[in-house]
């Protein structure tokens, strides 16, 4: 075997392991936050028919108005949940090896982009054992993160398959495999649709700027412009429109979307400085993705907005240097900047402030930008005392990732453990106080009673906090239904408060019944279940549908 295929295999090798061995603690995970309604209630198709139909499925249900539609990444689970059902180990170990394969295509990538080969592997392992990696690995519905990333870096390694410079036309085969990796991609996560501007980047640093005086590019750009139309025409009539509404995004979920746009872009550009920050020193990994985890103010008060704007001026001047120059290295700042832009709430408002999930493509930018900086460090004269210390802070770094992807790993345990993680970083997260009072109203056992009192105590916490947060109220009601008869009025009280301020809330019907059940109230149980089932959320129709005639 040829020394140097031999010296790739075990830098692949090495790199893909350095990503099982991160994140192995997944295995141990169980159904967390968003896993328990689109993996753990996800119904499998039960006949061809159903199969054919999955992929035309909205994300998430249209009450949500979410207006997200991921047939791939919906398939791959529906796919594994047919086989194994709701074990959920084989559904991490999936995610596990998905990331590992990225890291490994990321190496890939820089090699072909030019970079040297210490370059190249550091990359491609800081990509690999990167904590902030832990959202996308350690929830199964962040399998959404790493095939849209997976498609797009191998839709960019085959762009140095093209036909020779010159030639009128593309190879056909690799353009119609490129389209196919997009459409994949956006059907994986709508933070795809950057690719195209990826693509073009890719190609301008492997023949120069010539390239755009080439039929063959604008040919390449339209047909990836036609699958994108296609995938955004299909997006909207299954779901029922591109983005999601600002209206139906709470304030205190991401206040963003409900500010002009002047007030977005100084925002946004602090979002980029603090995204730096969580890369270089990944410090402050929280689960919660709620406004609480980023304060944010409005305008230019906001010291980071300014940061992040110098910070992006700067990405700015390093690419036009670079490019003049004739290096390939402009590529990171743009591919840098092209990929936080469509999360940033700039260009248009999405769910969250931010969330560490949706770093997973960014951080490919940022983890070949620190190994281009660090392979430099490592190629100095060690004779140097400064050289030498640099190196030993370089190689802590890298440890510290690592150890902090283990230790970080018991935040996606359980959804108790993802709670009391979220309030020992914010103490005063909603997001954590309701999933505890979610926690004691499923748990079981002798001390059942005072589990629900534990419950009430975390959600009139959560209330304290945000006295206009439905999810509150909703677990202030259920754990005082089964908390004694003492507490039936104030459960009433409360399921009522919780469909006041979100009457689109299902369960809390659902929990009214079962109040009004134990009350001997049959008539308004009916009522409330019919209503529940109304609503088009129901699970488990069949089972409401039995209580009814029960009832009756």
């Amino acid at each position: 075997m040829d020394d140097s295929n031999k010296f790739r295999r075990l830098c692949a090798a090495a790199i893909g392991l350095a990503a099982v061995l991160a994140f192995l603690p997944a295995l141990r995970n169980g159904f967390v936050h968003d896993d328990r309604i689109q993996v753990q209630e996800l119904a499998v198709p039960r006949s061809f028919a159903e199969w054919v139909a999955s992929p035309a499925q909205p994300w998430w249900p249209p009450s949500h108005h979410k207006n997200l539609w991921r047939p791939v990444t919906r398939v791959t689970i529906l796919i594994q949940k047919s086989i194994h059902d709701n074990t959920g180990w084989p559904f991490y170990a999936v995610n596990i090896l998905l990331h590992a394969a990225a890291s490994v295509l990321l190496w890939l990538l820089a090699l072909r982009l030019g970079f040297s080969p210490m370059a190249a592997f550091l990359a491609g392992l800081m990509f690999a054992i990167h904590p902030i990696h832990a959202e996308a690995v350690h929830q199964i519905v962040g399998r959404a993160e790493i095939l849209s990333a997976i498609f797009i870096l191998a839709g960019l390694l085959l762009s140095f398959k093209q036909s020779p410079a010159g030639a009128p036309a593309p190879h056909w085969t690799i353009a119609i495999v490129q389209m196919t990796c997009f459409a994949l991609a956006l059907g994986s996560k709508e933070s795809a649709v950057i690719y195209p501007f990826l693509l073009a980047c890719v190609m301008i640093a492997q023949d120069g700027f010539a390239v755009l005086r080439r039929p063959a590019f604008w040919l390449r750009m339209v047909l990836l412009g036609v699958v994108l139309a296609l995938f955004l025409a299909c997006k909207a009539a299954i779901t029922g429109g591109l983005i999601e509404p600002a209206a139906s995004v709470p304030y205190h979920e991401n206040p963003l979307a409900h500010m002009p746009f002047f007030s977005r872009l100084p925002a946004g550009l602090g979002i980029l400085l603090y995204a730096v920050f969580q890369l270089v020193l990944p410090l402050g990994l929280s689960p919660d993705f709620s406004a609480i985890s980023l304060p944010i103010e409005t305008g230019w008060r906001w010291p980071l907005a300014w940061l992040g704007a110098l910070f992006a001026l700067a990405l700015i001047a390093w690419a036009i240097r670079n490019a003049r120059r004739g290096r390939r290295a402009w590529l990171i700042p743009a591919a840098a900047l092209g990929a936080w832009l469509p999360l940033s709430n700039i260009v248009f408002p999405i769910g969250v402030v931010t969330a560490e999930r949706l770093w997973y493509l960014p951080s490919t930018a940022a983890c070949l930008g620190m190994g281009m900086l660090l392979s430099k460090l490592w190629s100095l004269k060690p004779e140097l005392s400064r050289i030498r210390s640099a190196r030993i802070l370089s190689v802590a770094l890298l440890g510290s990732w690592f150890l902090t992807s283990l230790v970080y790993a018991r935040a996606w345990r359980d959804q108790a453990g993802y709670a009391e993680w979220t309030i020992r970083r914010f103490p005063e997260s909603w997001r954590g106080h309701v999933g505890l009072a979610r926690e004691d109203f499923v748990s079981f056992g002798a001390a059942r009673i005072s589990r629900f009192n534990e419950g009430m105590a975390e959600a009139r916490r959560a209330i304290e906090i945000m006295p206009q947060l439905a999810a509150g109220w909703y677990w202030l009601g259920a754990n005082a239904t089964f908390a004694g008869a003492d507490y039936w009025k104030e459960a009433e009280s409360s399921l009522m408060r919780a469909l006041a301020l979100d009457p689109n809330f299902a369960e809390a019907h659902q929990q009214l019944a079962t109040l009004y059940e134990m009350q001997g109230r049959k008539a308004e149980a009916i009522h409330e279940l019919e209503t529940y089932l109304a609503s088009g959320q129901a699970m488990r129709v069949d089972v409401i549908r039995k209580r009814i005639e029960r009832l009756k």
